[in-house]
């Protein structure tokens, strides 16, 4: 099994719905989710992140830490009897349960690993030539709610490497991540993509691009699943400030 699993790396800030989307993916057939590190893995990371292993070993090193997790994704708030979305949590108690021999790993960690190779320049142009087998998903959450959510909850600033203070010192590093991952996209469009709401097209198109089967019944019901909670967030000077300096247009 080992020898042929897939890697898969969210990048991008927190707090834009990469529980979300790894709840959605834990469900898949062929798919297994590492939520958290444990630290051992912590301890890895930058020698991964270097491609100072062999690809046989950070798979080792990924599904060592999915065994070990202090908190997995079953027990996230996305899938947690008591905070769950009864939607999403009836998604993955019928899906799940059908697993075997899975293909992909989803490595959920995206704001560690985004600061781990924007901080070692050239590291994840050697990473890509190295690990041919990895691709990268970028979640895309309402940009004002990721900015306003991140400065608000204060609680994954330092996991980024990040100082600043304030709304618009946040957009403008979310900015640069955001601008930096577009342009990783253009150059590399079989490893780099985003994930957006889905819909049952859109959905069918990542999995192919993932080398997912694309089980129709499963696509179905996670469309029907798939549920982004309303925010009360409102600051249209910050939200006309994003939409004026992101490279694509996105929906605020």
């Amino acid at each position: 099994m080992v020898s042929i699993m897939k890697v898969v790396i969210f990048l991008g800030p927190y707090r834009n719905l990469t529980t979300l989307w790894s709840a959605v993916f834990a469900s898949h057939p062929q798919a297994i989710v590492l939520n958290h590190s444990t630290p051992q893995l912590d301890e890895q990371v930058s020698s991964i992140v270097e491609s100072k292993y062999d690809y046989s070993e950070v798979l080792q090193c990924l599904l060592a830490a999915v065994g070990q997790e202090y908190k997995t994704i079953e027990n996230s708030h996305a899938l947690r009897i008591d905070t769950a979305d009864p939607k999403l949590r009836s998604l993955y108690c019928k899906w799940s349960p059908l697993q075997q021999s899975p293909s992909h790993i989803i490595w959920k960690d995206s704001g560690r690993l985004t600061k781990e190779f924007r901080v070692r320049p050239g590291s994840l142009q050697k990473f890509i030539l190295a690990y041919p087998q990895i691709q990268f998903l970028f979640p895309l959450r309402n940009p004002l709610d990721v900015v306003i959510s991140n400065v608000d909850k204060d609680l994954y600033l330092d996991a980024y490497d990040y100082s600043g203070t304030g709304y618009y010192e946040f957009a403008d590093w979310y900015i640069d991540v955001f601008n930096w991952f577009l342009e990783w996209r253009r150059q590399e469009p079989r490893r780099f993509s985003h994930l957006a709401t889905p819909t049952q097209k859109t959905l069918s198109q990542t999995l192919g691009w993932l080398g997912l089967p694309v089980f129709i019944d499963w696509i179905r019901d996670t469309v029907e699943a798939f549920d982004v909670k309303e925010t009360n967030y409102s600051n249209p000077k910050l939200a006309s400030y994003l939409k004026q300096n992101l490279k694509c247009s996105v929906n605020l």
